[in-house]
């Protein structure tokens, strides 16, 4: 595990000195998640258990060629600075009415969620009833995606003081759709997504990275505090935290470690394409749709976080996940250096790439999710449709 950590630190080292690579930089970030993942599990080691050779040298394979990646995707893409767009004040405005409309939609669904005689603290209600097959967000969970979009391009054209107002109240009734969808991730998802077009905007100070990692990190305690999940643990707010980074952080590795160990043969394309099947599972067809939630493992304590690499690595081995996070990198390098040029759609498929990138350690967030991505390229597309210019 320690060679792990020096390679993540590698990485940072070797970007920094050969691209001149700034620490926003998704090469950067990449490695900085790794050695936070990597560090937390050397600290917790005595409370997990010892991941086995194989699954570190996989690992090892998917850090090196996502970072390779990324370098190649970077070097050989080039900023359009060419403006594509004209962004009306009435616009404003429309979006933000979408942002507060998805915001209601997923108020009133979540409030018709919890029973009347509900005896749990109501966030915590929300987040049971969501898990239940038919008592989920459903269609809601369409609008929020069309809400985060809105919200997501107010904030990436506003050009003044009336519609940088508007674009903060979308962004605020975005964090809060995204608090009452009660997912941690879902929170990340929207920050990154914050993050990335305040940063596009040339507007915001590095110190926003710092700002928005402490927002983040209230947001998570606070959603951690209204589950109730500090009854879990002793101690209050700071234990509570203290089992939620133990709980999430390292424990992929660890699970990956024992899928690794224990997978009896390679199941080509089944996890990868699980949309794709699914998509025709529901137009009639007899093919195998793999259930999006995992079987959880001892690692000692239960989890059902398995890592970026391991749908890739159950279907194709060591070399599908050598030649998909290459694929990632290099996709990632590349929108990283169009979204410099500020057109929406490639500043939001790098707000998503990013967000995927820092749950590698996590679970994977790249194919599995690719229907979401989809709906948020499409609607962000939509949302800017009636501004491009004619040429």
């Amino acid at each position: 595990m320690t060679v792990i950590f020096i390679l993540s630190i590698a990485c940072i080292i070797a970007h920094r000195v050969g691209r001149n690579a700034a620490w926003f930089d998704a090469a950067i970030l990449h490695a900085v998640c790794w050695a936070i993942a990597v560090g937390t599990y050397l600290v917790f080691r005595e409370e997990l258990i010892e991941p086995t050779d194989r699954s570190l040298i996989v690992v090892a394979a998917g850090i090196i060629f996502f970072s390779a990646g990324v370098w190649i995707g970077a070097s050989i893409s080039s900023v359009d600075n060419t403006p594509l767009l004209t962004t009306p004040r009435q616009a404003f405005p429309f979006w933000a009415i979408i942002v507060g409309s998805a915001f209601a939609a997923v108020l009133l669904r979540a409030s018709q969620m919890v029973s009347s005689d509900n005896q749990m603290p109501w966030l915590l209600a929300v987040r049971v009833a969501s898990s239940e097959p038919g008592r989920g967000f459903g269609f809601t969970g369409y609008l929020a995606n069309v809400g985060f979009a809105a919200a997501f391009v107010c904030i990436l054209l506003a050009r003044s003081r009336v519609t940088g107002a508007i674009a903060i109240v979308a962004a605020v009734l975005a964090v809060g759709t995204a608090f009452l969808l009660t997912g941690r991730t879902f929170l990340i998802l929207v920050a990154t997504i914050i993050t990335v077009a305040g940063i596009t905007r040339r507007c915001v100070k590095p110190i926003i990275l710092i700002a928005g990692a402490i927002i983040v990190a209230a947001l998570l305690g606070t959603v951690t505090v209204l589950q109730a999940r500090a009854a879990t643990s002793a101690g209050g707010l700071i234990a509570a935290l203290r089992y939620e980074w133990l709980h999430y952080v390292p424990v992929g590795l660890a699970a990956f470690s024992i899928e690794v160990r224990d997978l009896p043969a390679l199941q080509w394309g089944v996890n990868m394409f699980r949309t794709p099947f699914a998509v025709l599972k529901a137009l009639g067809f007899d093919v195998p749709v793999v259930s999006i939630v995992r079987p959880y493992v001892p690692v000692p304590f239960m989890t059902n976080v398995y890592t970026a690499f391991s749908p890739y690595y159950k279907d194709f081995g060591i070399i599908g996940v050598g030649a998909a996070f290459g694929i990632f990198g290099l996709l990632t390098g590349h929108a990283q250096v169009k979204a410099q040029g500020g057109h929406p759609v490639y500043v939001m498929l790098f707000a998503i790439l990013l967000y995927a990138l820092a749950m590698q350690f996590f679970q994977d967030q790249y194919l599995t999710l690719a229907s979401q991505w989809a709906q948020l390229l499409l609607f962000t597309f939509l949302l800017i449709l009636p501004l491009h210019r004619r040429r």
